[in-house]
């Protein structure tokens, strides 16, 4: 007997695909939520789309037709090679248009993760942009091991290709730019996309190449308006400001001096980030940029090592989430105090697998993880609702001391607050039934 596939109408197989060849939240604009729903972004998650995307372009001409579109829209590149396969796929598709539109059409997001990229591959980063034009999301999360080095090598510079692409190719619709510590732009290039890119949301920088000790400013372009004082640097639509190095940050960075001197452009008035909501990383350098913007930010996220933390809490009256990443854990004398605070989440550095002897986690994980949340629990925070351990790369293994979690999550709970893991699930059905926790009491 002859076995047909049903014969459903497009959007009903389009659908199908997508829950399989998709990344949940893909198209997220704003950074993610660190309340929200935690999506695995390993290498071995990413392997594995792309082995299913693979299977669904292979099945029959129909499928491919169909799955094509899925593959391109969202391109997770991990090594030089497969971005010149890429590439050559989209100059070949623009040239001979076997497709009912260019393949790069359908791209609305690109992830980098190559290690050491040479300058041929930044070059073709570059021509790629090129091929799409409806581009809404770029993350360049290239890294170098420096394998043989004691200390790592300088950060790469982003080409001014690249610059020149996202802001002519897809500058109506490009609305997240992110590069990390290992490929930075320079000063004009940053400049130049602020000045033609009026639609971006999310940025996130690490450090910026070209500004003096003395941090000269830049010469005005179209991204200054007038204004009393001198032209001033405006990002209308700015709401996620992302400065240090990713994901967290260094002392090395809160003195960064092209940092330092971009938030010094930005805190003339309110109205040069009308939109800003939510920012990561801070300058004790610099100031007045919490001073200006900080009653309009919503949701900040900081290392929990540094004793300015009250301070900077003190210039953010409408704060709903505070994130602090681990395992940084000292607030010095200071006490926490806020008034609107509803959300607290401990995030990890890396959450990448780390497996190391239990003694050595107990000492370095779990006892500067219960320093944290005491320090927490003697704040002043009245409308305190939630607090997460994103239990996920080097805080994974916190599920194995369970004794710890129903400590917590009693004290929490008599205080009507959830302690929730990184799904949002309380930790109190994490626990293990009662004989197991005794059995752990008494050393059995």
């Amino acid at each position: 007997m002859t076995h047909t596939l049903p014969e459903l109408p497009l959007e009903l197989w389009q659908y199908i695909f997508a829950l399989i060849a998709r990344v949940p939240g893909y198209l997220d604009i704003d950074m993610d939520d660190p309340f929200g729903p935690w999506h695995d972004r390993s290498f071995s998650a990413s392997r594995e789309l792309q082995r299913n995307r693979r299977v669904l372009v292979s099945v029959c001409h129909s499928w491919y037709n169909v799955a094509i579109q899925f593959c391109c829209e969202h391109l997770i590149i991990r090594t030089a090679d497969r971005l010149f396969h890429i590439l050559y796929a989209f100059e070949e598709s623009e040239r001979h248009r076997w497709h009912e539109a260019p393949l790069g059409t359908y791209t609305r997001r690109i992830d980098l993760h190559i290690q050491q990229p040479s300058p041929e591959a930044q070059q073709a980063v570059a021509e790629l942009l090129r091929y799409t034009p409806n581009l809404v999301i770029f993350i360049n999360n290239n890294y170098s091991l420096g394998e043989g080095q004691s200390r790592s090598p300088p950060p790469l510079t982003v080409p001014g290709e690249v610059i020149e692409a996202l802001s002519t190719t897809c500058w109506e619709t490009i609305k997240r730019v992110e590069w990390n510590k290992n490929e930075v732009p320079s000063w004009p290039d940053l400049m130049l996309l602020f000045e033609r890119v009026p639609n971006l949301v999310t940025l996130s920088v690490s450090n910026v190449l070209g500004v003096g000790r003395t941090g000269e400013l830049p010469m005005p372009g179209q991204a200054y308006r007038a204004a009393p004082g001198g032209p001033q640097l405006v990002l209308p639509a700015l709401r996620n400001l992302f400065l240090g190095d990713h994901p967290s940050f260094s002392h090395a960075s809160l003195g960064n001096m092209p940092l330092y001197t971009l938030l010094r452009l930005l805190s003339n008035n309110t109205e040069q980030l009308p939109s800003l909501v939510r920012f990561d990383g801070f300058s004790p350098l610099y100031p007045d940029f919490l001073a200006v913007h900080g009653p309009k930010i919503r949701t900040i996220r900081t290392v929990a090592h540094t004793p300015l933390i009250p301070q900077i809490l003190g210039h953010l009256p409408q704060l709903d989430t505070l994130v602090l990443m681990f395992p940084h854990h000292d607030f010095g004398n200071a006490r926490l105090e806020h008034a609107t605070l509803r959300r607290v989440a401990i995030v990890p550095i890396s959450e990448e697998h780390v497996g190391v002897p239990e003694r050595i986690f107990s000492t370095m994980v779990m006892a500067p993880l219960g320093e944290l949340i005491s320090a927490l629990d003697v704040a002043r925070l009245p409308a305190l609702q939630r607090v997460r351990i994103k239990n996920v790369g080097t805080l994974e293994n916190i599920t194995a001391h369970p004794i710890f979690l129903e400590q917590w999550w009693r004290r929490w709970n008599i205080r009507g607050v959830r302690f929730e893991d990184k799904n949002g699930d309380s930790y109190q059905y994490a626990l293990p039934d009662q004989d197991v926790v005794l059995n752990a009491v008494r050393g059995n």
